[in-house]
């Protein structure tokens, strides 16, 4: 009985294997390089990587798992089905009756199924149109697996047909790269109009303060510095170049970071040491002459400004060239082909696991019986359990 149990347990799960839909897998490989940032002079931050800072501590789980999300989102596989328009594919009819009725009872029976266990799960069915069926199907069945220590990407999902698998596949990788391109245009856009702005006021401002020494000069034309005042000058407007640098690489962190990150108070009490150190200079410039203490202000401001507007200048330049490169530093190194063979279901195994459990649960239930049974089989059983001789036995009566 053990053996025929297993040998009918077996064969039955060959059999109902032939049932299940067989599932293909097609699969794409990515590349996706840290890229040099748009950064603020003295950023510490060199390489990004999806628009998000990659410095030395940040873990590789980290990138792997924003990937993933991403990859997995609702937004993606929305895309997807709309691309390929998935949610109005139907299934083409089988030319053999019997088939046809076979793959319309399939059919049938996967629906109630599923509502049966909405039912069991929740207590109730959900009813939704195909196309949100369909982007949830996507999105369960999209999946991300990350080579360990590098940033090679692998894209797979499972379909009934392997053409439609492969083109699941790569319309992921599309639409991925294509989002990962829109961020990143977004964020290098926003640093450039950013810097444009800076460098239109301070052109501005440059402009007003040369006027406004030219006019100083022209109106009084006997004035001389002296040395040590020219010292001052020239030290007050380094000092007042390092300010505009520091305010240019603040504001570039206050952007990405609270006013609480480590980086952002550090730069916050290097400038306020830089003002008050401004502040004291220029306290003894009040020792000059009225016309030597107004050309020195002057001038020191034209100093400043020109600094200022060499500085913003040269990073809204940076600013437009990234602006104007495509995102090269992704790539798609094996696009997804058809399978040739399916994943699933590998018959040997649904035999196998068949075969175990029927061993297992036949023998215990052999074991039970034989340890619940009760029954005296025979004269030495007799004699055993009861310590007395068998003095005679009763022999089957014939019918």
């Amino acid at each position: 009985m053990l053996i025929l149990l297993c040998l009918s347990a077996t064969l039955h799960a060959v059999i109902i294997t032939y049932a299940f839909s067989e599932k293909y897998e097609a699969r794409a490989v990515i590349l996706i390089k840290p890229q040099k940032i748009i950064g603020f002079p003295g950023s510490e931050t060199t390489k990004e990587l999806l628009d998000f800072p990659m410095g030395s501590n940040v873990p590789y789980e980290t990138s792997g798992n924003t990937f993933t999300e991403l990859i997995q989102s609702r937004t993606v596989s929305e895309h997807i089905v709309r691309n390929l328009d998935l949610h109005n594919l139907k299934r083409p009819p089988s030319d053999n009756y019997l088939k046809e009725l076979w793959l319309t009872f399939k059919d049938e029976a996967k629906k109630y199924a599923a509502d049966a266990w909405d039912i069991i799960r929740f207590g109730r069915t959900f009813e939704g149109n195909n196309f949100d069926k369909t982007v949830e199907n996507i999105r369960k069945k999209l999946t991300v697996t990350p080579t360990e220590n590098s940033f090679i990407f692998e894209i797979s999902h499972e379909w009934k047909d392997p053409n439609i698998a492969a083109l699941v596949v790569n319309e992921a990788s599309k639409v991925f790269m294509q989002l990962l391109s829109e961020i990143t245009q977004f964020e290098t856009s926003k640093t450039k109009n950013f810097l444009a702005e800076q460098v239109k006021a301070a052109d501005q401002d440059l402009l007003k303060a040369r006027q406004k020494l030219k006019a100083f000069k022209e109106k009084n034309k006997s004035i001389f510095f002296q040395e040590e005042f020219s010292e001052r000058i020239k030290i007050i407007s380094d000092l007042e170049g390092q300010l505009e640098k520091t305010d240019v690489e603040l504001a570039g962190l206050l952007r990405k970071f609270s006013t609480k990150n480590p980086q952002v108070l550090k730069l916050a009490a290097e400038r306020k040491q830089l003002i008050w150190r401004i502040s004291e200079r220029k306290k003894q410039l009040k020792s000059l002459p009225l016309k030597e203490y107004k050309l020195a202000n002057l001038e020191l401001d034209v100093s400043t400004l020109e600094n200022s507007y060499e500085l913003l200048s040269s990073e809204y330049e940076e600013a437009k060239i990234q602006d104007a490169k495509n995102i090269s530093d992704i790539r798609v190194i094996s696009e997804a082909l058809p399978p040739l063979r399916p994943m699933k279901p590998v018959k040997v195994y649904y035999a196998a696991l068949a075969f175990l459990m029927a061993l297992i649960i036949g023998a215990g239930f052999a074991f039970f019986v034989e340890s619940v049974n009760t029954t005296l089989g025979n004269v030495q059983t007799v004699e055993q359990s009861l310590q007395l001789p068998v003095l005679g036995t009763i022999p089957p009566m014939p019918s």
